[in-house]
């Protein structure tokens, strides 16, 4: 790990081959203002293949609860799940240090099918407009 300025850290894993396929799961600690909304920029770049990509992760300041404080994980091998859509019936676990040990209640909204608002319009989004289907405990 390498602190390149006040708002880059360089991290560094190398695999032993082209053939190898390797996670970088792990932590950073990070010094903010609790009050502040950041948008994080992580980058990859594959030295063997002379390709990278990044991707943009936004980090809004709100109380614990909100969509940001759960990370649905695999229940095997405890890997972050990076999809929303999973098939009827599998099995997900879900990771949330900001409520744990609490008993929480998660209720299952069907889409709305419509369309959203334009980008610029004035118009803010539905929200939850659709009574939920099903009410469970966490």
């Amino acid at each position: 790990k390498e602190l390149l300025d006040s708002a880059s850290t360089l991290i560094k894993d190398r695999a032993e081959g082209p053939d190898s396929d390797q996670e970088l799961i792990g932590s950073i600690p990070m010094r903010r203002a609790r009050d502040r909304d950041l948008v994080l920029r992580i980058t990859a770049h594959d030295l063997y293949r002379e390709q990278e990509s990044s991707v943009l992760l936004e980090v809004k300041h709100g109380p614990p609860g909100g969509r940001q404080y759960f990370l649905p994980v695999a229940p095997t091998g405890g890997l972050p799940l990076f999809d929303d859509h999973q098939p009827p019936g599998t099995e997900v676990r879900v990771r949330c240090e900001a409520l744990a040990g609490q008993t929480l209640i998660a209720e299952r909204h069907l889409p709305a099918y419509r369309l959203p608002p334009p980008v610029f319009s004035a118009n803010s989004p539905s929200g939850l407009a659709n009574a939920p289907d099903s009410v469970f405990l966490v």
